[in-house]
């Protein structure tokens, strides 16, 4: 009785067809790093700018504005523009 299928296994993909896939694998990883990238660094920033008003909260000083009003007022400016 007759066989329906080829004697012989399938071939894997043409060298080819393996470069174009790993083309399109790195292609959409830098897609995705160029579209997150911009979020990121805003949201870098923001922690920086944060860690730098807390620091200069906690820094004791004569001057009432840089003690814990700052870093109270700081920390209300980035929730708002957080939020």
């Amino acid at each position: 009785m007759a066989t329906l299928g080829s004697p012989s296994p399938p071939s894997s993909p043409s060298r080819a067809m393996r470069r174009r896939s790993w083309a399109r694998k790195v292609e959409r990883l830098c897609c995705n790093m160029i579209t997150y990238f911009p979020l990121l660094f805003v949201y870098g920033l923001t922690s920086w700018a944060v860690w730098v008003e807390a620091g200069i909260g906690f820094v004791p000083s004569k001057n009432a504005w840089t003690g814990t009003t700052r870093r109270l007022v700081a920390a209300r400016v980035v929730a708002q523009e957080q939020g």
